[in-house]
This record gives structure tokens, C-alpha cells and sequence, in this order.
């Protein structure tokens, strides 16, 4: 009796894992093609008496496989056992894939990543992709390719961008255009994103709208491109997507001061610390021309909004610090911490801040104060006495008011005077108070040293 003989009779018994080793031993060791037949039968849970085309089919391949190692034949056979409704046949067809794809085979490449793909491995399916040499394309295998590579391990956004956005161009779909946008744009390729943003059809969301007039705003140069991001920002904005910091952006970038400042003050107030650095230069440039809005401004508020522009990112604190006003932000913080202004006292920061502005008559103030108050080792009063009054020649109110204070001191009540009057003259309003101090006790204004109320009461009332 024949092997094939012996597995029809085991066929025949019901014993089926018999008669499937038999026909197994036939097919690849004795190069049989009707034990191939036979066990394609068994594969498929057919009938030993209905042999279909489709089993006929893989019993050829079986058979082409006994007679070499073509991948081409192992990967038409797993794709045969991959059709099976039983889990252990598609696992053999997987493996004859795989088998194929050690090969190059470049079909088996593209059923291995699809496989993969279906099972979760990203970073497999993006391999066996990879090596598909038709895989920009073929439609479903490339935007597979795409899924894979944003999804790997490392995941590779820009290349999955591409993929995205050849997959739309070639096979037009605009979600994938999208896709392609949003990678591009939030891995740092704003030009590639915008673009790919601009060729979707028809309207666009508000979202997508401030991105390309985010983009335009970024990298626009001329005012065409200006005139563009404003037109997108401010259609986003009217459909309940504006951002007051791009707005913001772009009504300085057209020298539109007071409606920057307004789109600059609400982001900051709603949390948005984006711009702080624009809002508090577009401060300190016109603040002194604009009294309305150095009024909005006391001290605290403008430390506090120091302190979030220089911790909100490394950019926006070097930003500040390669302004030409960072002088006067310096005198400003050195300031703070001296006096206590929104920050507890820190005259190590003093120190530091002051340091930070040699030119800046607040800077030289606060480093004379504190030389005096002995911080500096190397240094005595009289050192501290001579920065103060270089500041005080400056035009500073509180250097000059400090000097009035020293010849008070020293009764030295004309120089007082003279420093006092000119601290008041530089806004310095406590200066009155020491002026009509002066007049009431008689140091200044008379011969006889009498008091001169009237002068005194015209003071005092200066001083409130």
C-alpha cells in the first residue's frame, strides 16, 4: 500500500491528524502531488471527494514547492491558507509569507506588513512596508505605511507626513491631506503643513484657517503675506477660534499699537503667556508717550508681568534680555527685590539685576544702596554714596531724594533742599513732605530760621 493509500484509509477511519501526516510525508518528502492534493483538501476541510478549483490550485503550489525554494510559490500558498476560516491554516499562511518575505519577495513584503499591521506591530509593519517597492503606489498598503510609521515605537511623523500626503495627491482625499498638515505642522515643518492646508478643497474649519494665518504671521516677509495672516486670523477669530496672541502679533506687525495691546493684555489675563515679552516691550516703548497706559500699569502688576515673560519659555526670556530695554527691565527687578514689590526682599537679586544694567540710572542706584547696606565686601559707603549720585545726576527721583536725605544729615539744608526739589521735579511726590518739613522747622526760607507755615502747608498739600 502507497503512502497515499495509507492516508485515504486513515481519511476514511476519521483519523484525520493520521491521514494529514501521511499525505504531509508524501507531498514534501516524496514530491507527490496527489498526497498534495489530498492535504490541501484537509487544510481546507473539504471533502476527499469534491476536490475544488481552489484546492486543485493549492496542490499545484505545494507541489511547485517540492521542487524548489521559490518564494514566489510560498507566498501564493500562505495567501491561499490566509483565506481560511481556521485560525491554524492562516497561521501557516502567515508563516509561508513571512517565509517569502526572508526572501525579498516583494508581494510577500506587502501581505507581512499588512499582517503585522492587523496585529498591533507598527514597528514590524513599517519594516516589511519599507521594503515593498511599490508602496507610494499602491493604495491601501501606503496609507497603512502611514498609520505605521506615526504609530511606531520611535514614530517617524515627518516620513508618515509624506506618506499622507502622497497618499492624497495620488488617490485625492482630503482627510489625508489634513493628516499630512497636522504632522507636518506639529513636528516643525509649518511650510509643508501650510501647504498641503491650503490645497484642501473648499472651507476650511477655524482652526485651520488661524493656522495658515499663523503661519503667514511666522514667516511673511512682505505685506502682501502680513495682509493674509491678518485676513486668516481675523476670520478665525469671528468664527470663535481667535487667539489674542497672534492677534496681537499682527496688529504691532502693522503698527497698530493700542489694538496690540489690547489683544497682548487679554491673552495674558485669560493665562496665555505666549506673547508676555511682546506685551511688556510694546509697554515700555510707549508708556512714557501714553500716560493712559503707564497708568494701568503700577509696579506690581509690571514685575509680575516680568517674571511670566521671563519664566514662560528660554526663548521668550532671551527675547527680553536681547532688547535694547532690558537696561531699564533689569532696574525694574533690581528695584522689586529691594523694596519688596510683588517679590519678597533679595538683595543677592538686587545685586544680580543691578549688575545686569551699568548704564541704567536705576541699576546704578540699587548697587550704590547696596554697597552701602555693606552686601559688597569690598567696597565702603563712600563708593555707594557716589553711585547713588551719579544716578541722582541722571535725572532718577529716588537717587536725587536719597542725596536730599544725606545733606539733611549733614544739616547741609540748601544742598537738601536743592536735591529735594529736584526729586519732586522728577515725580518723586514723598520729596514734598521733606520740603515742608524743612519750611516748618524753619532750616530753609528765613533769615532768622522762623518757620514759614505758608510755604510748608503748600507743600504738605503736594506731598498728598
Amino acid at each position: 500500500m502507497t503512502i497515499v493509500e495509507r492516508g485515504i484509509a486513515e481519511l476514511k477511519a476519521g483519523h484525520r491528524e493520521e491521514a494529514e501526516k501521511l499525505f504531509a510525508e508524501g507531498c514534501f518528502l516524496g514530491g507527490d502531488s496527489v498526497a498534495a492534493g489530498y492535504l490541501s483538501m484537509i487544510y481546507f476541510d473539504e471533502k476527499v471527494t469534491n476536490r475544488t478549483e481552489e484546492s486543485v490550485s493549492v496542490a499545484r503550489l505545494l507541489w511547485a514547492m517540492t521542487q524548489d525554494e521559490r518564494p514566489s510559490a510560498a507566498h501564493r500558498l500562505g495567501v491561499q491558507y490566509l483565506s481560511s476560516g481556521k485560525s491554524d491554516v492562516r497561521k501557516k499562511g502567515a508563516d509561508l509569507v513571512r517565509k517569502a518575505e526572508a526572501q525579498n519577495y516583494p508581494n510577500a513584503c506587502c501581505v507581512s506588513g499588512i499582517l503585522y499591521y492587523q496585529a498591533g506591530d507598527y514597528d514590524r509593519a513599517a519594516s516589511s512596508f519599507s521594503r515593498y517597492p511599490r508602496i507610494m503606489t499602491d493604495k491601501k498598503p501606503l496609507k497603512l505605511y502611514a498609520e505605521c510609521l506615526e504609530k511606531k515605537s520611535t514614530p517617524e511623523y515627518i516620513k508618515a507626513a509624506e506618506c499622507y500626503k502622497e497618499y492624497a495627491e495620488k488617490f485625492d482625499d482630503p482627510e489625508a491631506l489634513i493628516k499630512a498638515s497636522d504632522l507636518f505642522c506639529y513636528n516643525g515643518e509649518y511650510e509643508k503643513g501650510v501647504e498641503c492646508l491650503i490645497r484642501v478643497p473648499g472651507d476650511k474649519t477655524p482652526e485651520q484657517y488661524e493656522r495658515i494665518g499663523e503661519y503667514y504671521l511666522y514667516t511673511g516677509t512682505t505685506d502682501e503675506e502680513l495682509r493674509k495672516a491678518y485676513q486668516y486670523l481675523h476670520f478665525a477669530e469671528q468664527n470663535g477660534c481667535g487667539n489674542d496672541s497672534f492677534l496681537g502679533m499682527i496688529e504691532e506687525k502693522f503698527g497698530r499699537v493700542r489694538e496690540a495691546y489690547a489683544y497682548y493684555c487679554r491673552a495674558w489675563e485669560n493665562g496665555s503667556f505666549d506673547t508676555c515679552s511682546e506685551l511688556l516691550l510694546l509697554i515700555l516703548r510707549t508708556r512714557k508717550s501714553d500716560p493712559a497706559i503707564d497708568k494701568e500699569w503700577p509696579e506690581e502688576r509690571l514685575v509680575k508681568l516680568i517674571l511670566d515673560a521671563q519664566n514662560v519659555s528660554e526663548s521668550s526670556r532671551r527675547k527680553l534680555e536681547n532688547s535694547d530695554l532690558y537696561p531699564e527691565i533689569a532696574g525694574i527687578l533690581a528695584r522689586a527685590y529691594y523694596e519688596g514689590i510683588y517679590v519678597p526682599r533679595d538683595k543677592a537679586k538686587t545685586c544680580e539685576y543691578a549688575g545686569k544694567g551699568p548704564d541704567n540710572p536705576v541699576c546704578i542706584y540699587y548697587f550704590g544702596m547696596i554697597i552701602i547696606d555693606g552686601i559688597l565686601s569690598d567696597t565702603n559707603p563712600e563708593d555707594g554714596i557716589n553711585y547713588i549720585n551719579q544716578a541722582a545726576m541722571s535725572g532718577y527721583s529716588e537717587a536725587l531724594y536719597t542725596m536730599g536725605g544725606f545733606y539733611a544729615d549733614d544739616q547741609n539744608w540748601t544742598k537738601a533742599l536743592d536735591f529735594y526739589m529736584r526729586a519732586y521735579s522728577a515725580g518723586c511726590k514723598k520729596a514734598a513732605a521733606q520740603i515742608a518739613t524743612m519750611y516748618e522747622e524753619g532750616y530753609v526760607g528765613t533769615v532768622l530760621g522762623m518757620p514759614n507755615k505758608r510755604k510748608a502747608m503748600s507743600w504738605r498739600q503736594k506731598s498728598q
